[in-house]
C-alpha cells in the first residue's frame, strides 16, 4: 500500500482520510513546461469551468491548503508560480473551486462552495 505524501497516512484508496489529498496519478518526471499556445487552452478551458461554476472560489484555508500540496509537488515552477503539467498560474487556479490538480492531490470543491442560504433572506435554499 502506498502512504500519502502529504502526511505520511496509508492509503486505502485514491483520497487520504486524513489530510484530504489525492493519490499522484502519475510516476513520471517532471513534464517539460507547456507551450504559451497550451498554457492559453488550459487557462481558456479552466475559466469556462470557472463561469459554469458561477464564478465561486474556495475559502482561504482551502486555497493555502491546495497551495502548500502544489508547492511541494514535483511539476511545481518556483520561478514562474506554475504547474508543469498543466500550465496553470498556481494563485489562480488554486483558488477557484471548479478547479483540481492535474495529477490527482487535490479535487474540484464545487459542493462546500455553493452557498446554502439566500444572501438576501437569509432562508434556507431548497
Amino acid at each position: 500500500m502506498d502512504k500519502c505524501k502529504i502526511c505520511g497516512t496509508q492509503l486505502g484508496g485514491l483520497k487520504c482520510h486524513k489530510c484530504g489529498t489525492y493519490r499522484d496519478k502519475t510516476k513520471t518526471e517532471p513534464s517539460k513546461d507547456k507551450s504559451i499556445l497550451e498554457k492559453a487552452s488550459s487557462f481558456a478551458s479552466a475559466t469556462v469551468k470557472h463561469v459554469r461554476d458561477g464564478f465561486k472560489n474556495v475559502s482561504d484555508e482551502t486555497k493555502q491548503n491546495r497551495t502548500n500540496i502544489c508547492k511541494r509537488c514535483k511539476h511545481y515552477d518556483e520561478s514562474s508560480d506554475t504547474c508543469r503539467q498543466c500550465g496553470c498560474y498556481l494563485s489562480v487556479k488554486t483558488s477557484w473551486a471548479s478547479e483540481s490538480c492535474p495529477v490527482g492531490k487535490w479535487g474540484a470543491d464545487i459542493r462546500s462552495s455553493a452557498p446554502k442560504t439566500c444572501s438576501k433572506c437569509g432562508k434556507k435554499k431548497t
